[in-house]
């Protein structure tokens, strides 16, 4: 999948919570982390309204950098 589609999906989400007047979304579901990220590694996905997401890895921070954009 291409980093753009990722960028995408967080671009939407953060939409989303900026309509609803919300600061962030903390993101704990495999599924979910996945869908915006592409990483199937065991984390936390924090995203703001309006800032760039970050993935929080609980293990390799070198494999989180790999897999995700």
């Amino acid at each position: 999948m291409e980093i753009n589609e990722y960028s995408q999906r967080i671009a939407a989400l953060q939409s989303g919570l900026q309509a609803k007047g919300l600061e962030g979304a903390l993101l704990t579901a495999f599924t979910d982390i996945y869908y915006f990220t592409g990483s199937r590694q065991n984390s936390v996905l924090w995203v703001p309204a309006s800032a760039p997401a970050v993935l929080l890895a609980r293990k390799s921070f070198t494999r989180a950098k790999a897999d995700s954009p």
